[in-house]
This record gives structure tokens, sequence and C-alpha cells, in this order.
């Protein structure tokens, strides 16, 4: 076998493991939040005031979160009546973790996700923590 066919053989293996279509360039690993560190200031607060916080950051951000009997929550957001995603969030008085639950029309195909997804749950990881910050401070 020649080396310019063994070349091509190569490449055309290498080409058929790449992802295809137009929906692998918006797709990203899904972001879990894992063990972010509440503020050093709320870890005085109570769990109910720590909940209270991570509904009133999601709120900002267009989720919307609710308890569950277990005492996590459960987020939602639902963007043009079309994109919708639902998480878990547990959390102690020391940190919190947030993790995929489902999602419709956001292109989930195993580990992965449509990029926006990441871009909203980082986004409300920052108003979590802006809010258990702002929260901390407006208790002392």
């Amino acid at each position: 076998m020649s080396l310019k066919l063994k070349t091509i053989l190569l490449v055309m293996l290498a080409l058929a493991f790449l992802p295809t279509g137009a929906s692998a360039s918006r797709q990203e690993p899904i972001y879990n939040i894992v063990n972010q560190p509440i503020p050093a200031a709320s870890q005085k607060l109570s769990r109910n005031d720590i909940a209270k916080a991570i509904i009133a950051g999601g709120a900002r951000t267009g989720w919307q979160i609710g308890p569950n009997d277990d005492g996590s929550l459960t987020g939602k957001i639902d963007v043009r009546g079309k994109h919708h995603a639902t998480v878990t969030i547990t959390f102690s008085q020391t940190n919190y973790n947030l993790t995929l639950v489902s999602s419709t029309n956001l292109l989930q195909e195993g580990n992965l996700i449509h990029r926006n997804y990441n871009r909203w749950v980082r986004d409300l990881e920052k108003n979590i923590d802006n809010q258990l910050a702002n929260t901390s401070t407006a208790t002392q």
C-alpha cells in the first residue's frame, strides 16, 4: 500500500470520529457545579436562608427554583417556550452543587449539550454567589 493511500485512509478514519452536523459546533460538555463554596460569612445563615438566597439568585436569571421534600431544590428554565432544562441543587452551609436532570431542545447527547445551557448555568452560579454574599452582609 502506498504512502499516499495510507495517508488518505488515516484522514478518512479520523474524520469518521469527528462530530458531524451543525449541532456539533454548538455543543459543549455539560457544566455541572460541584462543591461551589458558600461565602464564609454566609455559612452562618440557616439552611432556610441559604435556600432563599439560591431561589432569589435563580429568579434574577429566569430560573424558577423550588424546594423538594428531601431538602434539595429543583430549578427549571424555559426559554421562549421552546428550550427547557431541569436541574437539582443540593446544598449545605459550606457548599452547593447543581446537576442537570433533563433538557428539551438543547441538543443533549450523552455528556454534551448546547452551549447556551452552560451559559445559563454560569449566569445562575454568579447570581447565586452574589445573592449569598449580599444576604450575608445584609444580616450582619
